[in-house]
């Protein structure tokens, strides 16, 4: 199962009005419909419509525009199976069949009277926490274009770039700081990251974060260091040690012992 934010608003992005809140509320509340296009005016498939599959949860809201600028929760509801109604073999969308509820929904929703009226059945979806709509994850979906995205679908949000200025002894920075950049994701997490040898570092903030990368780093010279001093690395690894040593002095560190003796 996903979950679903779904932004309903009070006009398209064409500007053609669209039902307001209450009756979109009563759609999805009363009737069981979130009313959802499957494809562009160009006839592309719109984004994400096919992802969407029965037994997921949609995160409803509401963005309003007049007479206040203001988002309104909708509710979380339960996608239903459409069954026989089903518009497309590729997608979970129906095609509404109901004469009196198809031209409720073309009425409210400007739709040519030719054109099939489509949506997703719902069914309330009570014991589903919606998320609030102040939420980091949520707060940055209402405030973009696309309507309909995945809930906490780990991506990153934002890229920095800082300086790592120093690493455990006995390592030394050969040409100054180290270059590095910070990833926020969207779980909360941050994520240093040293690109040119290809290593990493989490934390909580940015930080713990270049903390744990400059931890790293130190970990994977001692792995490497016999292997590397015997000529024995290749392929990826090869390259990272290159890329690494290029910026790090690894000369005053002594190979473990016990690694020695176990690839001797």
């Amino acid at each position: 199962m996903a979950e679903w934010l779904y932004k309903a608003r009070d006009r398209a992005a064409s500007g053609k009005p669209r039902p307001d809140y209450e009756a979109t509320r009563a759609f999805a509340v009363s009737d069981g419909i979130l009313c959802r296009s499957a494809r562009t005016e160009e006839g592309a498939w719109i984004a994400n419509v096919r992802a969407v599959d029965a037994g997921d949860v949609i995160h409803i809201y509401y963005r309003q525009h007049a007479p206040e600028r203001r988002v309104r929760v909708v509710g979380s509801f339960r996608v239903r199976d459409p069954g026989d109604a089903r518009f497309h073999w590729q997608c979970d969308l129906a095609e509404v069949k109901d004469a009196e509820l198809a031209s409720r929904l073309r009425i409210a929703y400007g739709a040519a009277d030719d054109a099939p009226i489509t949506g997703w059945l719902l069914e309330p979806a009570p014991n589903v926490h919606t998320p609030a709509s102040t939420e980091p994850d949520v707060k940055e979906f209402l405030a973009q274009t696309p309507t309909l995205r995945r809930y906490h679908e780990d991506r990153i949000i934002s890229t920095v770039t800082a300086q790592l200025p120093a690493l455990p002894t006995p390592l030394r920075l050969l040409h100054g700081p180290l270059l590095v950049t910070i990833e926020t994701w969207s779980y909360g997490a941050r994520v240093a990251r040293f690109p040119a040898a290809r290593i990493i570092g989490e934390g909580r903030d940015d930080a713990s974060a270049v903390e744990a990368l400059a931890e790293n780093i130190a970990e994977f010279v001692e792995v490497n260091l016999f292997q590397a001093q015997a000529g024995r690395l290749g392929g990826t690894l090869a390259k990272q040690w290159v890329a690494l040593t290029a910026m790090v002095d690894v000369s005053a560190v002594r190979p473990d012992g016990e690694k020695i003796s176990e690839v001797a």
